[in-house]
């Protein structure tokens, strides 16, 4: 079973600490977000594990093998995308495709058609590259990281310049690559997206990892809240004061949007309807990650 370990790797560009004795250990199968603000050092990790740049100091290994010191060994177990994909524009899709795979070890073509159809890039793969819209390109990145069937795979914002569509697509393709046993690292702002795919998540902040949790134990501490939308009356308005507190709803025009626990809702509706108010609808909003995230980096921010 392959695992990455990352010792206790430090970065320094030009007296300016990166990076600042940064640990991580990722099994087989499991999918790693790490988030981060804008320049705590998310993309420089990535590319270091990649082997794109070499760390001060410290160590980075796959399965026992140094992916610093010997990175021939190492690099064919691992697909990467950091940043923006890097395409030949006078190239079609499939021969972008084609020469990736000439390149690494060859899949079986079982593996490189279920690429293809996951991904939704069939439909474009004989136009030029340069003709690509910005999500094409994505998708096509992706594709020519992943195309040598590696065992690790890192992808730095993998839902870049995607519709709902595409996002959707990089969901269902995340999760088929842990359901066949890969090691997937990525670095997403959308935390949303973290949440639905990933089982571990890592927060870095100034260089350094301030938190490393397990998804399933986050969601144990914190509770999806729900929003109920009601029609907007002067009898409501009223109703909802003596029963709720006032942080818990909002007058939005027509619109009052009244927030609560996940396990509440169904009392809360049925109290809100047997006593003849007009519902709406109902959504939930997903912020686990998003408030544990904040609540760590502000307690951090004031040490």
């Amino acid at each position: 079973m392959d695992k990455l370990v990352v010792d206790d790797i430090v970065k320094v560009i030009k007296k300016k600490t990166i990076l600042n004795h940064v640990d991580l250990r990722v099994e087989s199968g499991q999918v790693l977000g790490i988030i981060g603000q804008n320049g705590a050092g998310k993309s420089t990790l990535l590319k270091i594990i990649c082997g794109l740049t070499r760390p001060t100091s410290g160590d980075v290994t796959l399965n026992d093998i140094s992916i610093i010191s010997e990175p021939n060994l190492a690099m064919d177990k691992i697909g990467f995308l950091i940043e923006n994909p890097s395409l030949y524009p006078y190239l079609t899709g499939r021969q972008q495709l084609n020469y990736c795979i000439e390149l690494r070890s060859t899949p079986s073509k079982d593996y490189i058609d279920t690429i293809i159809k996951m991904l939704g890039i069939e439909s474009f793969l004989d136009k030029k590259t340069g003709q690509y819209s910005s999500g094409m390109k994505q998708r096509l990145g992706i594709a020519c990281a992943v195309i040598h069937n590696p065992s690790t795979i890192i992808l730095d914002e993998p839902t870049n310049s995607l519709d709902i569509t595409g996002i959707k697509e990089i969901r269902e393709f995340i999760k088929y690559m842990r359901y066949e046993g890969k090691t997937v690292l990525l670095s997403s702002h959308m935390l949303t997206e973290v949440e639905s795919v990933c089982d571990q998540i890592v927060i870095i902040d100034k260089g350094v990892i301030i938190d490393s949790s397990e998804l399933d134990t986050i969601n144990q501490h914190y509770e999806n809240i729900c929003e109920i939308i009601l029609e907007n009356s002067e009898t409501l308005i009223n109703f909802l004061g003596i029963q709720y507190e006032d942080s818990m709803f909002e007058i939005n025009g027509d619109y009052i949007v009244l927030r609560v626990k996940e396990k509440n809702l169904s009392p809360t509706l049925k109290n809100i309807l047997s006593n003849g108010f007009k519902l709406i609808g109902v959504q939930k909003e997903g912020r686990k990650l998003e408030e544990y995230y904040l609540r760590k980096v502000e307690k951090e921010t004031n040490v």
